[in-house]
């Protein structure tokens, strides 16, 4: 049972910091909820969300690049976050704060938290690894459509 109000320390008008390093299927899930709550930092080397690893078989399609290839800025569900496109080089535990170099300049810069949670994912095998944005995807799709084409049977 939760203590009478009169005895509970006052609440803080700053919300908790939450820290998610790596986007992808963790984040997708729990950030809906972490942000009613906390205010919620992703960090991930890539610009993009790459989704289920269910498009494979869906790779020639046109509609794979909506589905499961987008910009995390424009992801709804992180519409609430802050995103620092970056890598995580180093986490300070006493200090509670993540190193991260930033992708567009490679400054390093220290993002704080409260509660860290590193969810670095997997790499599928289907997408390369120089593969990070839109047009890496397409050109890369076109290719394995060329492939495919040229493929004898």
């Amino acid at each position: 049972l939760a203590p009478p109000l009169d005895r509970r320390p006052p609440m803080s008008t700053t919300r908790p910091r939450v820290v998610i390093v790596g986007v992808g299927a963790v984040a997708q899930f729990a950030v809906p909820k972490l942000v009613k709550r906390y205010a919620v930092t992703l960090i991930n080397a890539n610009d993009t969300f790459v989704g289920s690893a269910g498009a494979v078989p869906q790779l020639g399609s046109d509609d794979v690049r909506r589905r499961y290839f987008q910009p995390i800025s424009e992801m709804s569900r992180f519409a609430k976050c802050t995103f620092v496109h970056g890598r995580a080089a180093g986490v300070d535990a006493a200090a509670k704060t993540v190193s991260v170099v930033k992708a567009a300049d490679g400054a390093r810069t220290d993002v704080a938290y409260d509660v860290l949670l590193l969810t670095p994912g997997v790499r599928s095998g289907w997408r390369p690894a120089h593969v990070l944005n839109h047009a890496q995807f397409d050109a890369a799709r076109r290719a394995l459509r060329a492939a495919l084409a040229a493929a004898a049977t």
